[in-house]
């Protein structure tokens, strides 16, 4: 029953007729731009294959029982300013959220165009929004990790991915290009 009821449990993508593939880089010894080169060009391949409508890359699979945990300030934020909170993060890739079936709920979705040399850019999850900003708009504030500035452009719905049976955590989405 249990099994059961986490199948059904909400995760907050669409995962009906969706494939996830791992694929482990840290083997092949490539610098940053070189893993975004590859991963590139593995997405446009299964991108072109038959009967695939959407794919996308990202570094977390939602309720895959793993996800990434950071330290961040917020700059605007009075009571964070200076203290450090954690924050689930994930790297993404373009069309994230229209694969997944992820709702954008405020702002812009991610995109090709977030890439190097660009503005640093993130959305973050609707807990983020809820738990860190509930009185004001999140859109144009930062959030500071390891001394680089990322400005919220976004708020998706949230996604689960430690499991399904958890509540979804405040989440930062970056593009994996920058």
């Amino acid at each position: 029953r249990a099994i059961f009821e986490l199948r059904t449990a909400d995760t907050g993508i669409d995962g009906r007729g969706m494939l996830a593939v791992e694929l482990d880089f840290r083997t092949l010894n490539l610098n940053p731009e070189q893993g975004a080169l590859l991963a590139d060009r593995i997405q446009n391949r299964i991108s072109a294959l038959p009967g695939v409508q959407n794919a996308t890359l990202s570094t977390t699979v939602p309720s895959g029982g793993r996800h990434w945990v950071t330290q961040a300030t917020l700059p605007e934020h009075e009571q964070f300013r200076a203290q450090p909170v954690g924050l689930s993060y994930n790297a993404i890739g373009p069309d994230y959220l229209k694969t997944l079936g992820v709702p954008l709920v405020r702002g812009r979705a991610l995109s090709a165009d977030d890439g190097r040399g660009q503005p640093l850019v993130a959305i973050v999850n609707q807990a983020f929004a809820r738990q860190y900003f509930s009185a004001v708009n999140p859109l144009g504030k930062h959030i500071r990790m390891d001394s680089v500035s990322w400005e919220i452009v976004g708020v998706m719905g949230d996604v689960r991915y430690e499991s399904a049976g958890y509540p979804a955590e405040p989440t930062i989405v970056l593009s994996y290009h920058q």
